[in-house]
């Protein structure tokens, strides 16, 4: 076969290849008037996507490959989807004997085929057609030494006049073929007589009209109009907002996409919705999540109680005694710090997995950095990345990171940084055009548009004075677990749990101080009854007679404990543990709403349920993790209430809880933040393998007095206080950066 048509518009087209669209006349007055640049650039302006194919294609039949190559690269997010991008750099490298780049591109807009198969055929074979003749073409001239392939003449070169390359160009939505469905049902409904003649029998048209059901069925389940994981999420908040963002993600990113929402809008929700659409429609069997440690809990939390999903937490013991437990499990929860290490990135890698989650993804923003080695070796079909700021220090990040992605979406590294870096400076070049680029893999809700819009919130400390035997008590339980971390004979871990314990108070930690510090002490510590905080919340309650309170506290026997408190200052108290049945969490809920006045509650207390309707929490105790004093206030502080939120922070002075609320109320304004930004500081704090609890038993354990563990506690502040400026900075890059052009 004659190829040189392919690449030489004098010679003629071979009669088997009439079924393409007409090619212009060769002569160079026609070709003038062909007008290449001005049918490139009207591609988005096209009235529909057809109408553009053709004349991209006109323009490749016509022999105009560099112009094409030139013009196409700013105008693909408006072709409608990569594939058609691809297959026409496909084309127009053949063209020019780039057969090794137009492999390339053409794997890829085979990739993206299958969205938009029925609208790219016709390009599709042009660029097959028109590789192998330039292979044909290579093999040739290497056998019988023939010229490399002939340009025609470059047409007149002159600037578009139509072309849009702003921010407001959006990629038309392709509906589906109308592929006409034939069945006996297509016969007239009001002529049954033509129906008996023909002998249908009506349990036949039945089961066609069933089908033909559950067609329709499948044909929403495909465009994932109807998600699946709706129908088994429990407590969950179906914010508008939030589904668009699983549906693009699903429709168009098909499983791949940067989910930037900005903090607390919800990225945990959108990334389980995503997984648990994939796993109900049997299209992910094995995922895999990669968190940092302080969110495994979290993680876990959300996925048993809003979706019935178990996840195995996989640690560093777990992981070296089963060394198989990475291909054998079916979800598999764990952090970032063990993940990246070998030899588990090396067993990850290889046992293979259908989906993997990757939160806090800013730090995929090196790629010579071990976890992003390890997300790249992955080899998954899908892949959730969550950050709310995925640039921090220079555009070079957001490259790296969404390399994992869509490699090639944002072309060469060297590319890149001609197109958009300007040394010196973090704000591109080109924001509009770099925003049209990441709307093909990246979402970005803000609280602007969005329906998060809640009150203020106010907290205030507490102070509880100890009288005069409960500090003795105190005094001597410090020194005892000091001496004992000295002598090696109690370990770290024991000496937080009797802390967290003696925090809320002493008789609560009793049990345990008999247990690893002697039976004098604990027996001590039993004998006390009440605490200074006691007389605290009494005081409160009575003073807040009038508001419906949550009061938590961390351990079971300090909730039968603040019960008795509560009934005894004339309040109507209703208990929310983890031990209560479903049926008796629901049934404590309606009593608090109808009847009770005051929920008394561990940390799980109203998980999944809405308590909007009262606005007072009290924290009996402090957790030393602050995401969970968050998740606490969480349960008020949230979509739908209308009424300021009034929050109480109990503390006895003198005490670890004291310190801990000192760094975080006084140093970084952690009640005044935004849902999910106390998070975001702590990540920034250099200590990404540890939670901060472990900080706060670093700094006791490794001091000797209180004026020595509290020049600790400043330093800590000092850099909790620095972290926070510059998750400030960060934030201003990105709004600054991404706007609100990203939104789903």
């Amino acid at each position: 076969m004659n190829d040189a048509w392919l690449f030489d518009p004098g010679t003629p087209e071979p009669r088997a290849q009439s079924a393409r669209p007409p090619r212009p006349s060769p002569n160079e007055e026609a070709f003038e008037d062909l007008d290449v640049y001005d049918d490139l650039a009207g591609i988005d302006e096209a009235p529909n996507l057809e109408q553009g194919l053709a004349s991209l294609m006109r323009a490749l039949h016509a022999g105009a490959y560099e112009e094409t190559l030139e013009v196409l690269a700013p105008l693909e997010p408006a072709l409608g989807t990569e594939a058609i991008g691809f297959a026409a750099k496909a084309w127009a490298l053949s063209g020019l004997g780039r057969i090794e780049e137009a492999e390339e591109s053409l794997l890829r807009a085979e990739l993206h085929e299958a969205r938009s198969t029925w609208v790219i055929r016709p390009l599709l074979r042009n660029a097959r057609d028109c590789l192998a003749a330039a292979r044909r073409h290579r093999a040739r001239a290497k056998k019988d030494g023939l010229p490399k392939l002939r340009r025609i003449r470059k047409p007149t070169a002159r600037p578009p006049t139509t072309r849009r390359t702003s921010e407001d160009v959006v990629a038309p939505v392709l509906p589906p073929p109308d592929v006409p469905l034939r069945s006996s049902l297509a016969r007239r409904a009001d002529d049954p007589e033509a129906e008996a003649q023909e002998g249908v029998d009506p349990a036949l048209a039945f089961e066609d009209y069933r089908r033909r059901a559950v067609a329709v069925q499948v044909d929403q389940l495909r465009r994932y109009d109807t998600l699946l994981s709706l129908g088994v999420a429990q407590g969950v908040d179906r914010y508008e907002y939030q589904l668009r963002t699983v549906r693009r993600v699903l429709r168009d990113f098909r499983g791949r996409a940067l989910l930037a929402d900005e903090v607390g809008l919800g990225k945990t929700i959108e990334a389980c919705l995503c997984l648990e659409e994939y796993l109900q429609r049997g299209l992910a069997r094995r995922a895999l999540l990669l968190v940092p440690p302080g969110l495994l809990r979290q993680w876990r939390d959300e996925l048993r109680g809003k979706f019935g999903r178990e996840a195995l937490v996989v640690d560093g013991t777990l992981a070296r005694r089963d060394p198989d437990v990475w291909r054998r499990e079916p979800l598999i929860l764990t952090s970032m710090a063990l993940a990246r290490g070998e030899p588990h990135a090396a067993r990850i890698a290889e046992a293979g997995f259908d989906m993997i989650i990757v939160d806090e993804a800013h730090r995929l923003k090196n790629r010579r950095t071990l976890l992003w080695r390890l997300v790249d070796r992955i080899r998954a079909r899908y892949l959730l990345l969550l950050s709310a700021t995925p640039v921090e220090n220079d555009l070079l990040e957001i490259y790296n990171v969404l390399s994992l992605l869509r490699p090639g979406l944002l072309s060469t590294q060297a590319e890149f940084r001609r197109r958009f870096m300007t040394r010196g400076t973090r704000t591109p070049k080109d924001p509009a055009a770099l925003r049209t680029l990441l709307r093909q893999v990246m979402i970005r809700n803000t609280r602007a548009t969005s329906e998060a819009h809640l009150p203020p919130r106010f907290a205030t400390t507490l102070r509880a004075t100890p009288g005069e035997e409960e500090a003795r008590f105190r005094a001597r339980l410090d020194g005892a677990i000091r001496e004992r971390l000295a002598a090696g004979s109690l370990s770290r871990l024991r000496a937080g749990e009797i802390l967290r314990a003696t925090g809320a108070r002493p008789p609560a930690a009793a049990r345990l101080i008999e247990r690893h510090l002697g039976g004098t002490l604990g027996e001590e510590a039993r004998r006390l009854g009440s605490s200074a905080k006691d007389a605290v919340l009494t005081d409160l309650l009575g003073r807040r007679r009038d508001d419906k309170m949550i009061v938590f506290a961390t351990h079971r026997e300090s909730v039968t404990h603040v019960a008795q408190i509560v009934a005894a200052a004339g309040r109507t108290p209703v208990v929310f543990e983890g031990s209560l049945s479903a049926a008796e969490k629901a049934r404590a809920i309606e009593t608090f709403r109808d009847a009770a006045d005051v929920l008394v509650a561990t940390d799980s207390g109203g998980e999944g349920f809405n308590l909007h309707f009262a606005r007072t929490v009290v924290n009996y105790d402090l957790p030393w993790n602050p995401m969970r004093i968050e998740q606490r206030i969480g349960r008020v502080h949230r979509i739908g209430q209308t009424r300021e939120v009034f929050v109480f922070n109990l503390v006895a002075a003198g005490t670890l809880e004291e310190e801990i609320l000192r760094v975080l109320d006084e140093k970084i304004d952690m009640f005044e933040l935004v849902v999910g930004e106390v998070e975001a500081i702590l990540g920034r704090l250099g200590d990404d393998e540890r939670e901060f609890s472990d900080l706060v038993l670093d700094i006791y354990a490794e001091t000797s007095n209180a004026e020595e563990m509290r020049t600790r506690f400043d330093a800590l502040a000092e850099r909790m206080e620095k972290a926070r400026e510059r998750h400030l900075q960060v934030v201003a890059l990105d709004d600054e950066m991404f706007g609100r052009e990203l939104e789903a």
